[in-house]
Formats: C-alpha cells, sequence, structure tokens
C-alpha cells in the first residue's frame, strides 16, 4: 500500500497491487474501486480526497524510481481506457515498509500527453500551502527546485521509463485491493 505521511504522522492510505519491484523500478497499480482513506486528526489542510473511499475512474499505474522525489504516474481515460497522459507527482522518495511505503505528495506537479511537453500544475498553490501550515516556505523553494529538476530530467533525455507503461492493462482477476487494518498506525 501506498502512505502519505505529513511530519511522521501517515495521513492518506492508498490500496495497491505491486507489478514490478526490482531494485530500480517499483510499479504499483491503483484498481478502479482500489480503497482509499485519509486519516482524520489536526492536520493542516482538508485533503482532497477527504470522503472517498475508493479510486474513481480507470486504474493507473505508478512508477517509482527508488531515490527519485517524484513518480510518474499513468493514466486513461474515456469508455475504451484510452492513453491520456504522464503526470510527474513531485514527492519525497519512497521510504519502503512492513506494509508498503511511505511518501509525501508535494502537491507541485508536472503533465504531459505526448512525454515531452511537460507543463505545471498547482505552482499557485505553494504559497498558500505555507499559509496553511502544509509547508514552510524552505520546503516550498526546495520542492520548486525539486521540480526544476525532475523537469530537466524528463525534458532533456526524454522518458526514462519504458512508454509501453501506456499500452499496459490488468489481468482481468485482480479485484481492487483493500486497505490493511492499522494502515494509519505509526510505523
Amino acid at each position: 500500500m501506498r502512505r502519505d505521511v505529513w511530519r511522521g504522522r501517515p495521513w492518506v492510505g492508498i490500496a495497491s497491487i505491486v507489478i514490478q519491484d526490482d531494485p530500480e523500478l517499483l510499479a504499483v497499480y491503483i484498481a478502479e474501486g482500489a480503497e482509499i482513506e485519509v486519516a482524520e486528526g489536526d492536520f493542516p489542510i482538508v485533503h482532497s480526497w477527504s470522503g472517498r473511499r475508493a479510486w474513481r475512474d480507470h486504474g493507473i499505474v505508478v512508477l517509482h524510481r527508488p531515490r527519485d522525489a517524484y513518480s510518474i504516474w499513468v493514466f486513461w481515460e474515456g469508455p475504451n481506457r484510452d492513453f491520456w497522459g504522464w503526470y510527474l507527482n513531485l514527492e519525497t522518495p519512497l521510504t519502503r515498509t512492513a506494509i508498503g511505503y511511505d511518501t509525501h505528495d508535494h502537491e507541485l506537479d508536472l503533465w504531459s500527453r505526448n512525454g515531452r511537453d511537460w507543463h505545471w500544475k498547482d505552482a499557485e498553490l505553494m504559497e498558500q500551502r505555507v499559509s496553511e501550515g502544509l509547508f514552510t516556505a524552505e520546503e516550498v523553494a526546495a520542492i520548486r527546485l525539486e521540480g526544476e529538476r525532475a523537469y530537466a530530467d524528463v525534458s532533456s533525455g526524454g522518458a526514462w521509463w519504458d512508454e509501453r507503461w501506456a499500452e499496459w492493462t490488468p489481468p482481468p482477476t485482480w479485484q481492487p485491493p483493500r486497505l490493511p487494518p492499522g494502515w494509519n498506525d505509526v510505523l
């Protein structure tokens, strides 16, 4: 499972299925209907997924290189599950746990339909997140710097990932996974 951890506290849990796990790539699938939960507590903002109990829309593939401060999300759309594009999610490098992995979404993202032309998403929200207490000004500066590095990484040499992920489909026998009990315990 994927957990978003803020200041040492699990905040968001997403049940996932491992597709590939080797030293250079962790690929997970968040299936349509996969269980999602947002923990309650004194978190600085109401998470956009609060109240959601499951992943909506088509499932997505999330690609992680272990040391990167971002992951690549593969999206599909429409009734025929047409490839929509690539989404670069800035986040802390993943940390393995006994139940999956932890990271923390950094809000600032990039997206691309073709893997070559990248566009910023949510850049205008970063200062607001400082005023809300989600990040400090220093953290936002570091996130923006990491975003520039990630942008250079995917813009200069093209995709480091196999673009055939855009054609991947889950086996028909896979069922939406559920969160394990105690997912939001501090490990």
